[in-house]
Order: structure tokens, then C-alpha cells, then sequence
């Protein structure tokens, strides 16, 4: 239950953020732009691979683990 709130709080947060950086241009640019940022480089291409598949590992070993 605990971490369920804590995703929810998650996700709040990082759609507040993006909503703060579209109506003020500076600091904290857009996601799309750190994503374009970070994925120019292979390494920084690798990290966002590894975990948005350790994100959906976890998401899936949650959804399998109840069924």
C-alpha cells in the first residue's frame, strides 16, 4: 500500500515538474529534452535502456507476482 503511494506521488511530481518547465523556460527543461539530451551519447543511451527495462521488469514481476 505504502509503495503504491509512493508511485503516486512519483508520478505527481514528475507531471508537476514537466507542467513548471513548459510555463517558464529555464530550469527544469522539459522531459523530452533531457531525453534528447542524455540519449545523444551510446552511454547515456545504455542507462536509459537499462532502466526502463528494469522498470518493466519490476512492473511485471509485480502484475505476475498477485495473479
Amino acid at each position: 500500500m505504502a509503495g503504491d503511494a509512493g508511485w503516486a506521488l512519483l508520478a505527481v511530481l514528475a507531471v508537476v515538474t514537466e507542467l513548471v518547465a513548459r510555463r517558464r523556460r529555464g530550469v527544469p527543461p522539459p522531459v523530452g529534452h533531457f531525453g534528447a539530451l542524455v540519449a545523444r551519447r551510446l552511454p547515456g543511451r545504455l542507462l536509459l535502456l537499462t532502466l526502463w527495462c528494469l522498470t518493466g521488469l519490476h512492473l511485471f514481476a509485480r502484475a505476475t507476482a498477485h495473479a
